[in-house]
């Protein structure tokens, strides 16, 4: 994705829309112009997001590589448990139920 800065304002883009409807009002057109502006910024802050995702879990190991190691079943999913911060009881729940 392009930088920030190198975006057009989402404002920039409404005008450039082109599109109307038969008879829409100016009110109508004015509310749909800023919807359209809100979704583009959006889309923007979710395609930002996206981007700080993968240093997120870099460097994490993910917790399913080590599960399907075990031949002990019990250990396994006890471990899991406490790993995930079961009580106690809640984790004698998962090995006997």
């Amino acid at each position: 994705m392009a930088t920030q800065h190198q975006l057009a304002p989402a404002s920039e883009l409404v005008k450039k829309n082109r599109v109307r409807f038969p008879n829409e009002s100016s009110e109508y057109r004015l509310a749909r112009d800023a919807l359209l502006a809100a979704e583009i910024e959006l889309r923007r802050h979710i395609e930002r997001v996206a981007e700080q995702r993968p240093a997120a879990w870099r460097g994490l190991e993910p917790i399913s590589s080590r599960i399907f190691f075990y031949r002990d079943v019990p250990a396994a999913l006890d471990w899991l448990a406490r790993a995930l911060g079961f009580t106690e009881e809640m984790r004698q729940m998962t090995l006997n139920g």
